[in-house]
This record gives structure tokens, C-alpha cells and sequence, in this order.
């Protein structure tokens, strides 16, 4: 009896020996990812110019605060940019990303403020009800299997090397700012100092890719006094999200 309470204690000795072994090793390497980890990517489509969109700015800014598993992305649109006010972080690339989108859910027009969870639904990006319920249905789906294997800053860019589990047919990778408080002069948001959160700046996309090198010209825009972030996720040919992962710079 001694000798089999023995070996019972010895091999469970050995299983949570080699538990603590492979989480310190994970430990001493930050830029690896829990392959078990599960996320959700919101992308709000959004315009300083736009008089609807603060409260989804709110939204995004609090829902990233409190949901850790959430990656969260805030393009910022060009088309409302002729009714008083220039978003100074405005792109025809994220309006005709968003037309992409639009095509994707067969809409008429686009708009704002529109919140796309996972590539897969979209809404108006002020209804918390709706995304409350869309963070419980969508967080078995995307991964955050794409690991960011060296990252460094030479000469006003950012140079990273990207590797995903499986082939990405879409991997894009942007710059954010994580946030940028911004007095309004003029247009529907006049006099109102409006707080944007992790607004991408810089996007670069490639296609069929599971290894890629990227690198990320650093815009004039961003400042000394920012703090900015790595987001890369990969989507199929429908858009629709398989795996998100962020690089805290």
C-alpha cells in the first residue's frame, strides 16, 4: 500500500513539475501568445466631424477598459470631412475599407458610427445593448494566433516580422495611438473636446501570407507625448476575422 501511495505522489510530482517548467518559459518570452486565448476585434468606423459618433468613441474607449479579451481598432473616415471640420486622422483608405464592409453585408450606403465585431456583424457603434450581446456571441471565434517575432523602430518607421498558425489570406497590421484627446473648432462638434481611442494611423495589408516583414512609416501626426500599439488580425477573402494579436510599443 505504502509503495502505491508512493508512486501516486511521485508521478503527480512530475506532472506539476513540468506544468511550472513550461509556464516560466512562457513567462521569459513577452512576445509570444497563449494559443488557448480567445478575442474579439472591434473595428469602429468613426469621424471627429460627425456629430453621432462621440458616444461610440465613449463606447469603445470603455469597452476596451473593461473586457480584456477585446482588440479594439477606431478608423477614422474622410467623407464628413466637408460639413466644418477636417479630422485631422481621416483616410479614404479606412472610408473605402469600410465600403468593402459595406459591399460584405450588401448595405446601401455606409455610415457612421458603424462597429464591425469579428468581421462578421455590424451595428450602430452607440448601441451598447446590441454590442453587450454581440461580446457573448462572438468569443469562441477568433484566436490571437499571430505572434509578433521582432519589432524595432529604425529611421521613423517600424520594421516587424509576423508569423501566423495557419495561412492568412488578408493579414493586415496598423499603428494605433492608444489615445488623443482633441479640441473641435468648427463644424457639428464645435467646442467640444472629443477623446478617441487606439485610432490607427498607419495600415499595411498583405495577402496569402503566414510569415510576413512588414514595415510601418511612422506618420508626423503621432507625437512624443503618444503611446502607441502594434494590432495585426488576419481575415479570410469574406473579411471575416480568424485571429487578432496586439504589441504593447
Amino acid at each position: 500500500m505504502k509503495k502505491i501511495l508512493f508512486t501516486i505522489l511521485l508521478a503527480i510530482g512530475i506532472v506539476l513539475a513540468f506544468q511550472f517548467t513550461t509556464t516560466e518559459v512562457s513567462e521569459e518570452n513577452p512576445t509570444s501568445n497563449t494559443r488557448t486565448d480567445q478575442v474579439i476585434l472591434l473595428e469602429l468606423f468613426t469621424s471627429q466631424g460627425c456629430s453621432s459618433c462621440p458616444s461610440a468613441d465613449r463606447l469603445l474607449d470603455k469597452t476596451l477598459a473593461n473586457h480584456k479579451n477585446v482588440i479594439g481598432l477606431s478608423y477614422h473616415v474622410d467623407y464628413w470631412n466637408y460639413i466644418g471640420w477636417k479630422d485631422p486622422f481621416s483616410s479614404k483608405v479606412y472610408s473605402n475599407y469600410q465600403r468593402a464592409y459595406g459591399s460584405k453585408f450588401r448595405s446601401s450606403s455606409i455610415y457612421t458610427p458603424q462597429l464591425v465585431v469579428n468581421g462578421s456583424s455590424h451595428f450602430t457603434g452607440s448601441d451598447a445593448l446590441k454590442l453587450n450581446r454581440k461580446l457573448n456571441e462572438e468569443s469562441n471565434y477568433v484566436s490571437n494566433a499571430i505572434t509578433f517575432k521582432s519589432v524595432e523602430s529604425v529611421n521613423g518607421s517600424i520594421n516587424l516580422s509576423l508569423e501566423t498558425e495557419a495561412l492568412a489570406e488578408l493579414l493586415t497590421v496598423v499603428l494605433v495611438i492608444k489615445e488623443r484627446e482633441t479640441k473641435i473648432p468648427r463644424g457639428e462638434n464645435r467646442d467640444r473636446t472629443l477623446l478617441n481611442t487606439n485610432i490607427v494611423v498607419a495600415r499595411e495589408v498583405i495577402s496569402n501570407s503566414k510569415n510576413a516583414t512588414v514595415a510601418l512609416k511612422i506618420p508626423e501626426i503621432v507625437t512624443e507625448e503618444d503611446e502607441v500599439m502594434l494590432i495585426a488580425f488576419s481575415q479570410d477573402k469574406d473579411l471575416r476575422v480568424n485571429a487578432a494579436s496586439q504589441y504593447e510599443l
